[in-house]
């Protein structure tokens, strides 16, 4: 799996920001599980379209969607570089 693009959809003065990520497939259960291992993940199979976030406290927070190719970051922290480590996790599943 790789991420395709990345792209801002927004920019707050004190250096959060919202980032979209595409990915080249879908996310499943299994991918959805591996990427978890940047933080703490919530998985809310139960809902019509499961549902997941994996927060790491101070960094960022992932929202997304299983069956989806893209997901959303929410960047906290100003100092990191949140798109680039996620792409490296991507590329080991």
């Amino acid at each position: 799996m790789n991420v395709i693009s990345s792209r801002i959809l927004e920019t707050c003065l004190d250096g959060t920001m919202n980032i979209e990520i595409t990915l080249d497939r879908t996310m499943d259960r299994n991918s959805i599980c591996h990427l978890a291992s940047m933080g703490n993940l919530e998985y809310f199979s139960d809902f019509p379209r499961p549902f997941f976030r994996i927060t790491r406290p101070g960094a960022f927070i992932i929202k997304g969607v299983e069956g989806a190719d893209t997901f959303e970051v929410f960047k906290l922290a100003a100092s990191t570089d949140v798109a680039n480590e996620i792409a490296a996790i991507i590329r080991r599943f």
